[in-house]
């Protein structure tokens, strides 16, 4: 609120001095508050310190989930901050939570040709056993068609399903694509498979894989499930497209 009625006053004060209708109506502003709008503005204008807060937030702590020793440090990070500003009785409440640890992420195709794969677990996603998963990839356009797989067809294999969001305005491709973030590793167990791939949900084209958290079912077998970047989505489609068999092996020690 402090900020906004500095950028307020300022705007007045400079709508007073640019207005030919109200210089011509009203007294002409002394010298003295004409500085003193100036001198407003440019206060306004020099920023408020929020972003050196963020940056200091960001690099000097990192990535923060929660129960992990960076989000303590975060806490130690925002007592030193509050103390500078001159707060008092600043504490940090103690609290419990299940924490989930992405660990190593790993994707190869393996064969018909050897390509290394980007990939993030999906949340909540169960480990691979430490050797990793090795196994024949089948891919699927969407959900519907994994679900429609005939059933036990993917016993021993990892579903892909490639999945591409559509660019629109409104951002409503998110909505028909994100389902096979928390549904896919579910359809995938039902047919036999050992693994889920599914390509990143997003319009992006750089290789950083991304994900939110998937859902398992009660009675279902729950298998390792990862989502690849889009070039890397890509790049496995190519290969698929030579025609022949395609082996990848994928560990997930989440």
């Amino acid at each position: 609120m402090k900020r906004f009625g500095l950028l307020l006053a300022a705007s007045v004060a400079v709508l007073a001095l640019g207005s030919p209708v109200m210089a011509a109506d009203a007294t002409p502003l002394s010298p003295a508050a004409v500085k003193a709008a100036t001198d407003i503005q440019a206060k306004a204008l020099a920023g408020s310190g929020a972003f050196g807060y963020v940056e200091s937030l960001t690099v000097r702590v990192g990535p923060r989930l929660a129960g992990s020793p960076a989000a303590k440090a975060s806490h130690e990070w925002a007592q030193v901050q509050f103390k500078a500003l001159g707060l008092s009785n600043i504490r940090v409440e103690p609290f419990t939570v299940d924490g989930w640890e992405r660990g190593v992420e790993s994707a190869t195709i393996t064969s018909p040709v050897a390509h290394h794969l980007h990939v993030s677990a999906l949340g909540h996603s169960v480990t691979t056993p430490p050797e990793g998963i090795s196994a024949p990839v089948v891919r699927f356009d969407t959900l519907e068609d994994l679900e429609a797989a005939p059933e036990g067809s993917l016993k021993g294999k990892i579903a892909f399903v490639d999945k591409k969001m559509t660019r629109l305005q409104d951002g409503g491709g998110y909505g028909e694509a994100v389902g096979v973030r928390g549904k896919g590793p579910e359809a995938a167990a039902r047919k036999g498979a050992v693994a889920l791939l599914i390509r990143s949900i997003g319009t992006d084209s750089h290789r950083f894989p991304h994900t939110g958290i998937t859902r398992y079912a009660d009675g279902v077998t729950a298998i390792p499930a990862g989502a690849l970047s889009n070039p890397d989505a890509d790049q496995l489609n190519r290969v698929l497209a030579l025609g022949q068999p395609v082996n990848v092996k994928l560990v997930l020690s989440s």
